[in-house]
């Protein structure tokens, strides 16, 4: 490429410029002189009517030519097929001609014109007035019943003309189900019978005559039902009754089926039923089919089948038979606890109408005269919580379900027993019936029987000395009716102590009583009397005791405890410290009587004697202890020869013992003794007091009663005590009577055994 420095000298940049001012003055000169092509107006003749002539000219008043025309209709080329004509007069003027004239020939009408550097346009409108003239002529109509149709009746003019439609003789509104659509076409919907009839079309707008047709329209009615289903309900044994409206053209014929079943195929049904037609009040009919006392087999699906020439319909009615529930079957105790059981039971059938509710009836079986109770279960659940039950308490119960109709029928009843529970109640009105330097008598009766919770299996005798806090020691009691009494042996002279009482059962123990306290005498009490039975007959026992052995002196009276074989037992008092004999009279002939006597001093009362029993009967019956058998009356001479040797030396050894004794309680006074047990169970020393606890849970650690191989029967003396035994003391028998002791002794002789310190030893 050449620089400017390659052209010649004479040529300057200022040269360019000029020659580029020269050349747009020339071509803005030129461009001045030429123009943008510009139209006159141009109008379509007013009241044109279908038939006559129109022209209108298009003509440019500006601009250069060539020029370009164009022709629309309302913004649309201008179609050939408007039968319009076009022409070119000049370079400057184009003509429209439209001959003759129609009513689709309105509208506006545009011409354009443009050339290279523009254009211009204009537009006039043409308006052609016509008659009506129909585009759809109305016919005839037929319209199903309920059903829509729509009669046509189109037409065009201009003004566009006004149509109407008129029911002969009466002007029909266009609200409801007659309407007028825009296009002027008659709308029937939901036709009926009643707007069956002759119907006038018209349409005018005021040019020319007006347009007139008339067509009938018929309404062709099949079977009509008014609800093609439903659902009845109707209570066994009462009436059914199954209604179906019908409307149509008569005649109407109706046909009832049950199962799609012809009812005269249906042997039992067909004979309790029957079928009516009424007249319906809006044309038509109303069919009835009465069922007399329902049942359940007659539940089910039935078709009400209405018909006529024009068609046919059908209604379904479903029947449904209510009932009573069925009874709960497979009813059974799932769980059970000490006061609440979960019953479940089963559901057959809710007699076709929902269950509400279930009824629980139980009542105790251990009642005299049970007394029913009753709880509600809401709703269909088919296993409830039955709470509020007696521990260890035999129940029946039953169940009823209910719906709207009734109750079933009881189910089967179920029989349960409830779980024990350790007694809620603590024994009853503990009482001290004598206290001697060494022993107290205590009396309880056992708790209430409905805060048993269980069968009782005994009671726990727990004693303290009240200046010791330590934890009690415990006793065990054997079960008795009535009123218990308990002999607490071993306790230290001049000292006072609390004891407390609790009833056990298989499950636990309960609460513990009110502590009662007490005091032991400073002197020892008069010995342990020995009774016989001297003489007896029919209505009478002669009865005899002696007291030997020191403190018999002191004696200041007697008291006589008898009871009948089951009996309760009855007291006398013998006030006469020398009386040693009684005769018990007025009693029942050919019946045991069991005896006891007690010995009282100023120092407390002695242990009761061995208790004997006697018959009454016209000879003497044997004297028996209650465990052994043996008898003082009926010993004979070498019997008493045995043991009048042993007890001599007997005696010698107690005195020797007694010194021994005392030398060791007056050593250990400040200390409490070991004590031992002379209660019917074996005691636990590890044994701690604690209040009753919820069920299930025990004392700790447990006390287990020992098996009945390692137990020997409890005698049936109110206070006589099982044979125990302590790791801590030699192993010793304890006799139920002074002469078993004595022939023991003279049949195997032993050496008097060596007394610990810190043991008392058992009166026997």
């Amino acid at each position: 490429m050449k620089s400017v420095c390659d052209y010649p000298k004479f040529w300057k940049p200022s040269t360019t410029v000029q020659l580029s001012y020269i050349f747009t003055l020339i071509l803005l000169n030129f461009a001045a002189s030429q123009k943008v092509p510009r139209l006159n107006p141009f109008f379509f003749p007013n009241g044109l009517h279908e038939g006559q002539r129109a022209r209108v000219v298009c003509t440019t008043y500006q601009g250069d030519p060539p020029f370009k025309f164009n022709w629309f209709k309302d913004g649309q080329d201008l179609p050939a097929i408007l039968d319009t004509d076009i022409r070119q007069l000049d370079d400057y003027t184009f003509s429209l001609t439209i001959d003759p004239v129609k009513i689709h020939h309105s509208g506006n009408y545009t011409c354009l014109v443009s050339n290279h550097l523009g254009s211009d346009k204009k537009t006039a409108n043409l308006l052609v007035t016509g008659p009506p003239k129909w585009l759809v002529e109305p016919t005839d109509a037929t319209i199903q019943a309920g059903g829509t149709a729509v009669v046509d009746c189109k037409v065009t003019g201009s003004p566009a003309p006004r149509v109407t439609w008129k029911r002969v003789r009466d002007d029909l509104s266009t609200t409801g189900s007659l309407q007028v659509a825009n296009n002027g076409s008659l709308v029937i919907t939901g036709a009926q019978k009643s707007q069956e009839g002759m119907y006038e079309c018209s349409a005018e707008n005021g040019i020319g005559v007006a347009l007139v047709k008339r067509v009938q329209v018929q309404i062709l009615v099949p079977p009509i039902v008014e609800q093609k289903f439903k659902v009845i309900t109707v209570e066994a044994g009462r009436d059914a009754v199954l209604e179906c409206s019908v409307k149509g053209e008569e005649p109407l014929f109706v046909e009832w089926l049950k199962d799609k079943k012809p009812l005269n195929r249906l042997d039992d049904l067909s004979k309790r039923s029957r079928t009516e037609q009424l007249p319906s009040g809006e044309g038509g009919i109303k069919a009835l089919l009465r069922v007399s006392s329902a049942q359940r087999n007659d539940g089910g699906l039935y078709n009400c089948s209405a018909s006529n020439r024009y068609g046919e319909d059908n209604m379904i009615i479903r029947v449904v038979v209510l009932e009573p529930p069925s009874s709960p079957s497979k009813v059974e105790i799932s769980q059970i606890w000490s006061r609440s059981v979960r019953v479940q039971w089963a559901h057959d059938d809710s007699g076709n109408s929902p269950v509400i509710n279930h009824t629980i009836e139980y009542q105790q079986l251990t009642d005299v005269e049970p007394v029913g109770k009753n709880v509600t279960i809401q709703g269909s659940a088919n296993s409830a919580l039955l709470r509020n039950l007696q521990p260890a308490t035999a129940y029946r119960l039953l169940v009823r379900a209910h719906n709207e109709i009734g109750s079933s029928q009881p189910s089967e009843s179920v029989q349960f027993n409830t779980a024990s529970e350790e007694p809620s109640a603590p024994p009853r009105n503990i009482g001290i019936k004598d206290v001697g330097a060494t022993f107290v008598i205590v009396t309880w009766e056992p708790p209430a029987r409905k805060e048993w919770n269980g069968p009782l299996k005994g009671f726990y005798v727990g004693y303290r000395l009240s200046q010791n806090p330590k934890h009690y020691t415990f006793f065990t009691a054997p079960y008795e009716n009535g009123t218990v009494q308990f002999l607490l042996r071993g306790l230290q002279r001049s000292s006072s102590y609390s004891l407390i009482v609790k009833a056990f059962n298989d499950v636990g123990s309960s609460p513990p009583s009110e502590e009662k306290y007490f005091r032991t005498r400073d002197g020892e009490p008069p010995p342990s009397p020995l009774l016989t039975v001297v003489n007896s007959n029919e209505e009478s026992l002669q009865l005899q005791w002696n007291v030997l052995g020191e403190g018999s002196e002191r004696i200041s009276g007697f008291s006589l405890h008898y009871r009948l074989e089951n009996g309760y037992w009855n007291e006398i008092t013998i006030s006469e410290s020398s009386q040693t004999s009684y005769t018990l009279t007025n009693l029942q002939k050919e019946q045991l009587y069991h005896v006891y006597v007690v010995a009282h001093s100023r120092y407390g009362n002695s242990e009761p004697s061995d208790t004997i029993t006697a018959r009454t009967s016209s000879q003497v019956t044997k004297t028996d202890n209650a465990d052994t058998g043996h008898s003082i009356h009926n010993l004979d001479l070498s019997e008493t020869l045995y043991i009048v040797v042993p007890v001599v030396a007997a005696a010698v050894i107690v005195v020797v013992i007694a010194i021994a004794i005392c030398v060791c309680m007056i050593t250990k006074r400040s200390r409490p003794p070991v004590q031992k047990p002379y209660a019917d169970f074996s005691r636990d020393p590890n044994f701690k007091y604690t209040a009753t606890m919820q069920r299930r849970q025990e004392l700790s650690p447990p006390i287990h009663p020992r098996s009945e191989s390692t137990l020997k029967k409890p005698p049936s003396s109110a206070y006589s005590t099982l044979k125990t035994k302590r790791s801590d003391m030699t192993e010793e028998p304890i006799y139920e009577t002074v002469l078993d002791e004595m022939k023991s002794m003279l049949q195997e002789p032993k050496s008097v055994p060596t007394i610990q310190s810190n043991v008392d030893k058992a009166t026997v």
